[in-house]
């Protein structure tokens, strides 16, 4: 399928909405089906919804919530008024919303209720008295917050001035905020725009089609949508390139090896990703053979950290024969490099992540800024100059 250019990251669900009405986008569990048509109609209203209690351009709103369509609503829905989403670990404990919550600075969170033991919605509401006038939407039963059904059913009556916010918008405009510890383990803030999330998925979606394309397979792409949305891995390298893509994508709430297997066995699921621990667990499985990865799969993206040759030998031998390896950061916006399907495994064992994206820049440089050969040690910078 082919995509448009367009600047923003909403205009997505719009064109899509526009084209194809009725075309399965989401799909969630084993009978609910999102269609684009519903998914742009349900953002609209969100976004009014936001609109009429006070969310404004350039605020923050906060979810700690699972990868479940309501937090694709409100990601999309945030970004048509031009707010910023803030995605937090459904994990965190006291401590961490005490920390990374007043640095946050919302005006709205949304949360899930409770995640197995964590009881989300509880903590919010005993430390609510330390977070000012922020307002609360609870996913889930909960007598605490404003439930989230009750934003996208009622009627605001606010289309026009959501018209007036959208067009108020550029593509340098921020819409994302995602708090990455990287490798030194302190939370950083790292603020991406629509440029930042549109291009990168534009990048990313090209890539998975020229390599399916390899194994002809020319159909309409499907993607597994259920790495965490905290991570950049879950909200922008699965979810808007799944959007910007227009691809049929099934959500999980959490990764699961077995929902995933079982996943990608049910659709015909041609391509996974994650880091080499979730490799790992699959190869780990008694019965993985009883899924037939290497019938379904085309090829597999193990990203995240070094991967060794004993495991990328295992990849090939009992999940697919055909491995990308890639190297990204949350700062860079997600994908930087990638190699291509039958590079040499002891190659990628030893650190090769393959060639930039087209059109992505990347040189290393000195303390003082000066760029360095090749073969020199230094930080990585990378930009993009694609158009």
């Amino acid at each position: 399928m082919e995509i448009p250019k367009l600047k923003l990251f909403w205009e997505y669900p719009e064109y899509w909405a526009e084209k194809n009405p009725e075309l399965p986008l989401i799909r969630f569990g084993k009978k609910k089906v999102i269609t684009t048509k519903e998914l742009n109609e349900t953002t609209d209203r969100l976004a009014e919804a936001f609109l009429y209690i006070g969310l404004n351009k350039g605020n923050t709103i906060i979810t700690i919530l699972p990868t479940i369509p309501e937090y694709i609503f409100t990601f999309i829905a945030a970004s048509k008024i031009g707010a910023i989403t803030i995605p937090l670990d459904v994990n965190y404990k006291r401590a961490d919303l005490l920390h990374l919550i007043p640095l946050s600075m919302p005006k709205i969170i949304i949360s899930i209720n409770r995640v197995e033991k964590n009881r989300i919605a509880d903590m919010l509401k005993e430390l609510s008295p330390q977070f000012g006038d922020t307002q609360y939407v609870i996913v889930g039963r909960s007598e605490f917050g404003t439930p989230f059904k009750n934003l996208i059913t009622k009627e605001y009556n606010l289309s026009e001035k959501l018209k007036s916010v959208k067009e108020a918008q550029n593509e340098a405009d921020n819409i994302l905020i995602i708090w990455t510890g990287g490798t030194t383990g302190a939370p950083k803030a790292v603020l991406l725009s629509h440029k930042n999330v549109v291009t990168m998925a534009q990048l990313e979606y090209q890539l998975i089609k020229d390599t399916l394309m390899i194994y002809n397979v020319e159909k309409r792409i499907k993607f597994l949508v259920n790495l965490p949305v905290s991570h950049v891995g879950g909200t922008q390298e699965l979810l808007a390139t799944s959007l910007i893509g227009c691809c049929e994508m099934f959500v999980q709430a959490q990764w699961s090896p077995f929902e995933s297997l079982s996943a990608m066995k049910e659709n015909d699921i041609h391509w996974i990703g994650g880091v080499p621990t979730m490799f790992k667990i699959y190869l780990s499985l008694p019965n993985l053979d009883t899924y037939e990865p290497k019938k379904h799969l085309k090829f597999v993206v193990v990203a995240g950290e070094k991967v060794s040759l004993a495991l990328l030998e295992d990849i090939q031998k009992n999940i697919c024969e055909n491995i990308v390896v890639g190297y990204g950061a949350t700062e860079a916006g997600a994908g930087v490099a990638f190699t291509e399907p039958g590079e040499d495994l002891k190659k990628l064992a030893e650190g090769y992540v393959g060639k930039p994206l087209p059109d992505l820049e990347v040189i290393i440089i000195d303390k003082k800024g000066n760029r360095l050969s090749a073969g020199e040690v230094g930080e990585v910078l990378t930009w993009t100059c694609y158009k």
